[in-house]
């Protein structure tokens, strides 16, 4: 089985519902963060938030929803 990049791991965390923090999901951590050292990972989290935002941004927007 293909692992997923990082930022296929941030679609899925938006997709599941958590929040933009790459540090909170631990199928992202365990695959791409967890035999690295300190500042190793930053390219990863990176892509992590890449993946969240970019899949936030395409969500459509009910404008009946929107504070007024």
């Amino acid at each position: 089985m293909k692992q997923l990049s990082a930022f296929e791991y941030g679609v899925m965390a938006f997709k599941k519902g958590l929040k933009c923090v790459p540090a909170w999901d631990r199928e992202f951590l365990e695959a791409h963060i967890k035999d690295l050292r300190v500042g190793e990972g930053i390219e990863a989290y990176n892509e992590w938030i890449r993946g969240w935002t970019q899949t936030n941004l395409e969500e459509p927007v009910e404008v009946d929803s929107l504070p007024r």
